[in-house]
């Protein structure tokens, strides 16, 4: 195994403070969102999910 996978870094954040900061990131693709979507996209809205404004 390249000696470059086995490279450790230091983690600055404790257990709980890591699990905090973990369980404030939101998940994509729920049910609800889906289901609004198909909603949208049936009754003729078209849109882009990650446009880019000029």
């Amino acid at each position: 195994m390249n000696s470059l996978w086995l490279v450790r870094f230091v983690d600055r954040l404790t257990p709980a403070d890591r699990s905090l900061r973990r369980a404030k990131v939101k998940s994509k693709g729920t049910k609800p969102e889906l289901v609004v979507r198909q909603l949208l996209f049936s009754m003729g809205y078209r849109y882009r999910l990650h446009a880019v404004a000029f």
